[in-house]
């Protein structure tokens, strides 16, 4: 082992405990598997995620999907951290895979079309949220994007139904109070 021969090597008295540990990490009793230790990395960056740590959260995403390359909760917090931080082209790879194999995700459906905004395209943005808008019958983010962009694009009329939606799940937001007020004058 290499800190076998620190240890006997006039290495050793040049090495300090912190390089020694970084070239040879500890052997931790009862260590988690891989998976496990994916699974507290990806709880981790939904924590930083959620106090708007961002790139906080996207190295503990990394970390996670360097465990288990698969982990789709991390995979998912990674393409949301990259949008938070304004970059969707690095994030729309992730969202574009996801949605391929399951176009009924809201979560993925949500990151791609929230790729497709930040780029400048919302009706593209549109198509694909109201694809899974009415899956449950719930308001969710794909009706507020839809809604949004919709505004956005000046067409009230059509975004009116949606803000409707929105504000009998939601009654006392001003936000929407004032975009149906919009739409109907």
């Amino acid at each position: 082992m290499i800190s076998d021969f620190i240890e006997s090597s006039p290495v050793k008295k040049r090495v300090g405990k912190k390089l020694k540990s970084n070239i040879e990490p500890p052997v931790v009793a009862n260590s988690k598997p891989a998976n496990g230790n994916a699974n507290a990395m990806n709880a981790k960056g939904w924590k930083l995620f959620r106090q708007g740590k961002n790139r906080a959260a996207e190295l503990a995403f990394r970390e996670a999907l360097s465990l288990k390359d698969d982990h789709a909760g991390a995979k998912n917090g990674l393409g949301f951290a990259l949008l938070n931080q304004g970059k969707h082209k690095e994030a729309m790879p992730i969202y574009e895979e996801f949605v391929k194999d399951d176009p009924t995700a809201i979560g993925a459906v949500n990151g791609l079309a929230r790729c497709y905004e930040d780029s400048g395209k919302r009706e593209e943005a549109i198509k694909l949220w109201q694809t899974v808008d009415k899956k449950d019958g719930e308001v969710t983010a794909c009706t507020w994007g839809i809604a949004r962009n919709l505004m956005e694009l000046g067409k009230h009329e059509k975004a009116l139904p949606y803000l409707e939606r929105i504000q009998k799940s939601q009654p006392d937001d001003q936000w929407v109070e004032q975009m149906i007020e919009k739409c109907e004058s």
